[in-house]
């Protein structure tokens, strides 16, 4: 017993996140436990922690740990409890097909499907090209990415396919030249990163480009969004697949996707 005391003693030395947490147990129980006195039916109540060199510190790494943990539990409870959302977003430069492919699965029970946020703000919001890929623009098109994404998940579908995301307005406000902007944007969007399941970068390639009222940008621009989407997402080490192929091969690649969600018993889906 005593050797054992030496070797955790001498542990407490080497790792001081072992003391921190030792102390608080300790003061946790100090706290907690009753006091009983020398006679049988009288208990003294609680006492104070002894003092207040026994609240550790935590670190940042500690935080993060606990963070984590209670984020895998969260999932493996959604994962059997059956409400674990599958969340799919088609992102990347105008004009690639991405709405036109979600109209595909918009009548499968599955699914619910997330509008395109652009759309719908420069159709009632005048932007001249010079401010289009701006802060201010861009983040007000992410406030409104997030607050679609919001409302269709009350639909309570396990599956949910998004017609862009949050990280579509930081890499066009990047574009722009505004890279405090950016990332400022970005650091807005990192937590919810990791709700998005698959992203896919649809290539422009083999897709003709139509400009309208809302995709005001000509073919030279579209491809060069095109690839700083990639690079962008790259230099982060932020998985994506590059989408391309014809129109059917796109469908395809996405059902196969989308069945795999569907038939996966621990509620992600696994690369074929």
């Amino acid at each position: 017993m005593t050797a054992l005391c030496t070797i955790f003693k001498g542990l407490r030395r080497i790792f001081p996140w072992l003391r921190q947490s030792t102390q608080y147990f300790r003061c946790a129980y100090h706290s907690a436990r009753p006091r009983v006195s020398s006679r049988p039916s009288q208990v003294i109540p609680s006492r104070p922690c002894p003092s207040k060199r026994h609240r550790p510190h935590l670190s940042g790494a500690m935080v993060q740990c606990v963070a984590w943990s209670l984020d895998n539990l969260t999932n493996r409870t959604e994962h059997f409890m059956g409400s674990r959302r599958h969340k799919l977003a088609f992102i990347g430069t105008t004009c690639t097909g991405k709405t036109t492919l979600l109209e595909t699965f918009h009548a499968d029970p599955r699914i619910a499907v997330v509008p395109e946020a652009a759309r719908e703000y420069f159709s009632s919001h005048t932007v001249d090209i010079a401010n289009r890929y701006s802060a201010a623009v861009q983040g007000a098109l992410q406030e409104l990415i997030i607050e679609q994404e919001k409302t269709t998940e009350r639909l309570n579908r396990p599956i949910l396919l998004c017609d862009r995301s949050v990280l579509d307005a930081v890499v066009y406000t990047d574009f722009g030249g505004d890279s405090r902007g950016a990332d400022s944007l970005f650091v807005k969007a990192k937590p919810l990163i990791r709700t998005y399941e698959r992203f896919w970068i649809l290539d422009p390639a083999g897709i003709p480009h139509i400009q309208d009222l809302v995709r005001i940008e000509d073919e030279t621009t579209r491809q060069l969004i095109h690839e700083r989407f990639i690079r962008f997402l790259s230099e982060r080490d932020i998985p994506f697949e590059l989408l391309s192929g014809s129109r059917q091969e796109r469908v395809d690649r996405v059902r196969w996707w989308i069945e795999r969600c569907a038939m996966s018993p621990d509620g992600t889906a696994s690369e074929r």
